[in-house]
């Protein structure tokens, strides 16, 4: 189990699952959905409620499963830089989840602006990034 919260949570599997109460989340999904990624595990989204899941929920949920990883947080951001996302879903999805801080770093850093947190990458760093996964 990679996060847990009441009834809903993310786990890793070793191998790809078919399951109508789980969705595929975080980098799983972000590969599904056309981001470039490698990955030995499969991550997946279980809650007592299932819903599909959105892009900004699979993006938090990102987030949730590696919270202190600057590997994690430019592989967010390239998604969203790829796909059109919805701000107020991303924030009030954020705040359920609590972590609005990081919700507000991230539309900063996509709006231009340069956020002062170890966990996320330069203008240029990112631009590298861009480059290197095909994303405009």
């Amino acid at each position: 189990m990679l996060w847990h919260n009441g009834l809903s949570f993310i786990f890793a599997a070793k191998e790809k699952l078919d399951l109508s109460t789980i969705e595929p989340t975080g980098i799983t999904a972000m590969k599904e959905l056309g981001l470039r990624l490698l990955s030995k595990e499969y991550q997946y989204w279980s809650s007592f409620c299932p819903n599909p899941l959105n892009e900004e929920q699979i993006v938090l949920h990102n987030l949730l499963i590696n919270p202190i990883s600057s590997k994690s947080m430019g592989y967010t951001l390239l998604f969203l830089r790829m796909h059109k996302f919805d701000r107020i879903v991303l924030q009030e999805e954020a705040s359920y989840l609590g972590i609005m801080d990081v919700s507000n770093k991230l539309i900063d850093f996509l709006d231009g602006n340069e956020v002062k947190d170890p966990y996320f990458p330069t203008r240029n760093e990112f631009n590298t990034l861009c480059q290197q996964y095909g994303v405009d």
